[in-house]
């Protein structure tokens, strides 16, 4: 009975040899092969996730940049009843299409203040607009004269009619300091004659709306004639949405934009500002 016990234990040892070096090697390969793809399916998902998140925010930027742009624009002020009004383009491709926007508010309690709306940023100095005199900020402990605004963000800058004697100047809005005006003979600034100036300048988004997004901006106008005088009745905007570096187009989206008001259209060559003057 114990021989035939002891001949069960020894088929029993015999069977269970246990792992070879090959069968080690053939398993630990094929488990890398499945990681391997498993990571690179986790690594696409990861990335597709990513691209799509930067996709979405991308889409938020392009509708709030153009809901801050049609809130302002679509009221500007008319061109009828003793109105003074009008749109023109600056920094322009073709006749019809430019990179800055410039009109005037429709607040006309407020001096007729012209108002450039890109995304250019600013680097004008800032100007009292009542006695002409520069205006100083604190930015980041240190004192400057200037907006300081950087490109890529939805930008406005703010122009006022100085009071002003020559009647060709008084039909001209202040963006530069010429020997001559109201501000050219304040003391403080005759080292600054010949730069330009801006009342207000201002991000009309915070940076962090972005979402490390930049953007770029296009204006277009189709221009009507009435009469033998040119009208705007609408203006197309398109925001160009860039990645962090603001070299790559990673969405873009165009709107058009009704004017409530009856518009006269001026061309780039038209003089509007000081710095027009050759």
């Amino acid at each position: 009975m114990n021989c035939g016990k002891g001949n069960v234990h020894k088929r029993i040892i015999h069977k269970n040899k246990g792992v070879t070096m090959v069968e080690l090697i053939v398993t630990f390969a094929l488990l890398a092969i499945f990681m391997g793809a498993a990571t690179m399916c986790i690594s696409h998902a990861i990335i597709f996730f990513y691209d799509e998140q930067q996709r979405m925010s991308s889409y938020t930027v392009a509708d709030g940049v153009l809901s801050e742009i049609k809130a302002e624009i679509r009221t500007m002020q008319g061109s009828e009843d003793g109105l003074n009004g009008y749109v023109k383009l600056r920094n322009t491709s073709d006749a019809n299409t430019g990179a800055t926007l410039e009109y005037i508010t429709s607040n006309i309690n407020d001096n007729e203040n012209a108002v450039q709306i890109d995304a250019n940023g600013c680097n004008d100095l800032l100007i009292n607009g009542k006695d002409n005199t520069l205006r100083e900020l604190t930015v980041e402990g240190e004192p400057t004269n200037s907006a300081n605004l950087e490109s890529g963000y939805l930008t406005m800058r703010y122009y006022g009619r100085p009071v002003e004697i020559n009647h060709v100047y008084k039909k001209l809005f202040e963006d530069k300091i010429v020997t001559g005006t109201t501000a050219g003979n304040v003391a403080t600034l005759v080292s600054h004659i010949g730069k330009k100036v801006v009342w207000h300048a201002q991000e009309k988004l915070p940076i962090d709306f972005y979402q490390e997004h930049k953007i770029d901006l296009e204006f277009k106008l189709q221009p009507r004639d009435e009469g033998g005088v040119k009208y705007v009745d609408y203006v197309d905007v398109i925001v160009y949405v860039k990645d962090a570096d603001g070299a790559e187009t990673v969405y873009q989206k165009e709107r058009r934009i009704a004017l409530q008001n009856k518009v006269k259209y001026k061309p780039s060559t038209e003089a509007t500002m000081y710095s027009d003057i050759p």
